[in-house]
Protein backbone atom coordinates (compact mmCIF):
# COMPACT_ATOMS: atom_id res chain seq x y z
CA UNK A 1 0.00 0.00 0.00
CA UNK A 2 0.75 3.42 -0.90
CA UNK A 3 1.58 6.25 1.55
CA UNK A 4 -0.08 9.11 0.84
CA UNK A 5 2.48 11.82 -0.46
CA UNK A 6 3.87 8.73 -2.52
CA UNK A 7 4.54 9.29 -5.84
CA UNK A 8 3.11 7.42 -8.90
CA UNK A 9 5.08 7.27 -11.75
CA UNK A 10 3.32 8.00 -15.12
CA UNK A 11 4.18 6.08 -17.72
CA UNK A 12 3.02 6.62 -21.38
CA UNK A 13 3.88 2.49 -22.28
CA UNK A 14 4.21 -0.09 -19.44
CA UNK A 15 6.17 -3.30 -22.00
CA UNK A 16 6.40 -6.09 -19.53
CA UNK A 17 7.56 -9.48 -20.57
CA UNK A 18 10.65 -11.23 -22.46
CA UNK A 19 14.47 -10.00 -22.98
CA UNK A 20 16.98 -11.21 -24.84
CA UNK A 21 20.01 -10.65 -26.04
CA UNK A 22 20.44 -10.78 -29.83
CA UNK A 23 23.21 -11.90 -31.60
CA UNK A 24 22.85 -11.35 -35.28
CA UNK A 25 25.03 -12.55 -38.54
CA UNK A 26 24.51 -11.64 -42.06
CA UNK A 27 24.56 -14.05 -44.30
CA UNK A 28 24.43 -14.79 -48.14
CA UNK A 29 22.05 -17.81 -47.39
CA UNK A 30 20.89 -19.71 -45.12
CA UNK A 31 23.28 -22.67 -44.19
CA UNK A 32 21.99 -26.26 -45.88
CA UNK A 33 22.03 -29.33 -43.80
CA UNK A 34 25.43 -30.02 -41.80
CA UNK A 35 26.52 -26.99 -44.03
CA UNK A 36 29.25 -24.64 -42.60
CA UNK A 37 29.18 -20.94 -43.69
CA UNK A 38 30.79 -17.56 -43.09
CA UNK A 39 28.88 -14.34 -41.98
CA UNK A 40 29.38 -10.96 -44.02
CA UNK A 41 28.49 -9.06 -41.01
CA UNK A 42 28.11 -9.32 -37.93
CA UNK A 43 25.79 -6.94 -35.41
CA UNK A 44 24.59 -7.35 -31.67
CA UNK A 45 22.09 -5.62 -29.42
CA UNK A 46 19.19 -6.10 -26.79
CA UNK A 47 16.17 -7.90 -27.87
CA UNK A 48 12.90 -9.83 -27.17
CA UNK A 49 9.31 -8.37 -27.76
CA UNK A 50 8.31 -6.41 -24.72
CA UNK A 51 11.68 -4.50 -24.90
CA UNK A 52 12.02 -3.85 -28.11
CA UNK A 53 8.42 -2.44 -27.55
CA UNK A 54 9.78 -0.23 -24.49
CA UNK A 55 12.83 1.11 -27.12
CA UNK A 56 10.83 1.99 -30.08
CA UNK A 57 7.99 3.80 -27.84
CA UNK A 58 11.31 6.04 -25.83
CA UNK A 59 12.48 6.66 -29.53
CA UNK A 60 8.82 8.17 -30.42
CA UNK A 61 9.18 10.49 -27.58
CA UNK A 62 6.98 8.88 -25.12
CA UNK A 63 7.65 7.73 -21.01
CA UNK A 64 8.16 4.11 -21.77
CA UNK A 65 9.53 1.42 -18.87
CA UNK A 66 9.93 -2.34 -18.95
CA UNK A 67 9.13 -4.85 -16.54
CA UNK A 68 10.87 -8.34 -16.92
CA UNK A 69 13.97 -10.24 -16.25
CA UNK A 70 17.49 -9.79 -17.00
CA UNK A 71 20.36 -11.66 -15.84
CA UNK A 72 23.39 -10.74 -14.07
CA UNK A 73 25.98 -11.44 -17.03
CA UNK A 74 27.58 -9.37 -19.32
CA UNK A 75 24.30 -9.93 -21.74
CA UNK A 76 22.15 -8.40 -19.46
CA UNK A 77 24.22 -5.32 -18.39
CA UNK A 78 24.81 -4.73 -22.13
CA UNK A 79 21.06 -4.90 -22.50
CA UNK A 80 20.20 -2.94 -19.37
CA UNK A 81 22.41 -0.05 -20.31
CA UNK A 82 20.65 -0.28 -23.77
CA UNK A 83 17.48 0.26 -22.90
CA UNK A 84 18.96 3.32 -20.32
CA UNK A 85 20.51 4.55 -23.10
CA UNK A 86 17.67 5.05 -25.35
CA UNK A 87 15.52 6.54 -22.21
CA UNK A 88 13.72 3.54 -20.96
CA UNK A 89 12.53 3.37 -17.20
CA UNK A 90 14.35 -0.02 -16.35
CA UNK A 91 12.85 0.06 -12.65
CA UNK A 92 10.95 -2.77 -12.66
CA UNK A 93 13.40 -5.03 -14.21
CA UNK A 94 14.40 -7.91 -11.90
CA UNK A 95 18.20 -8.72 -11.81
CA UNK A 96 19.15 -12.43 -10.87
CA UNK A 97 22.18 -14.98 -11.28
CA UNK A 98 20.25 -16.62 -14.48
CA UNK A 99 22.12 -16.31 -17.44
CA UNK A 100 20.07 -13.84 -19.55
CA UNK A 101 18.15 -15.07 -22.55
CA UNK A 102 19.96 -15.39 -26.29
CA UNK A 103 18.97 -15.57 -29.54
CA UNK A 104 21.28 -16.22 -32.58
CA UNK A 105 19.19 -14.67 -35.90
CA UNK A 106 20.61 -15.57 -39.30
CA UNK A 107 19.68 -13.06 -41.77
CA UNK A 108 19.79 -13.09 -45.55
CA UNK A 109 20.30 -9.75 -47.41
CA UNK A 110 16.52 -10.07 -48.93
CA UNK A 111 15.22 -10.18 -44.89
CA UNK A 112 14.27 -13.43 -44.62
CA UNK A 113 15.57 -15.10 -40.92
CA UNK A 114 15.90 -17.89 -38.55
CA UNK A 115 16.01 -17.44 -34.84
CA UNK A 116 16.98 -19.13 -32.11
CA UNK A 117 16.58 -18.59 -28.88
CA UNK A 118 17.82 -19.68 -25.63
CA UNK A 119 16.65 -19.33 -22.39
CA UNK A 120 18.52 -21.93 -20.39
CA UNK A 121 17.26 -21.83 -16.81
CA UNK A 122 15.34 -18.80 -17.20
CA UNK A 123 11.65 -19.61 -15.43
CA UNK A 124 8.56 -16.99 -15.49
CA UNK A 125 8.63 -14.20 -12.90
CA UNK A 126 6.78 -15.08 -10.10
CA UNK A 127 3.48 -12.97 -9.73
CA UNK A 128 4.72 -10.81 -6.32
CA UNK A 129 8.14 -10.18 -7.96
CA UNK A 130 7.49 -6.79 -9.57
CA UNK A 131 5.85 -4.37 -7.18
CA UNK A 132 3.45 -2.04 -9.74
CA UNK A 133 2.14 0.10 -7.05
CA UNK A 134 4.09 2.87 -7.32
CA UNK A 135 3.39 3.05 -11.44
CA UNK A 136 -0.28 4.21 -13.53
CA UNK A 137 0.91 3.25 -17.18
CA UNK A 138 -1.56 4.65 -20.39
CA UNK A 139 -0.89 1.72 -21.87
CA UNK A 140 0.28 -1.65 -20.92
CA UNK A 141 2.05 -3.83 -23.39
CA UNK A 142 2.00 -7.33 -22.43
CA UNK A 143 4.05 -9.85 -25.03
CA UNK A 144 2.58 -13.25 -23.03
CA UNK A 145 6.32 -13.96 -21.96
CA UNK A 146 5.97 -13.40 -18.54
CA UNK A 147 2.39 -14.65 -17.69
CA UNK A 148 2.42 -14.30 -13.70
CA UNK A 149 3.39 -10.99 -12.95
CA UNK A 150 0.59 -8.96 -13.69
CA UNK A 151 -2.02 -11.48 -11.90
CA UNK A 152 -0.62 -9.83 -8.61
Amino acid sequence: MLEKDATIEKIDVLCVGHAAYDLIFSVAQHPGVDEKIVATAFSEAGGGPAANAAVAVARLGYQAAFAGFLGEDVYGEKHWQELRQNGVDTRWIIRGTTPTPLSAIIVKPDGKRALINYKGACKALAADSIDFSSIQPKVILFDGHEPYILCH
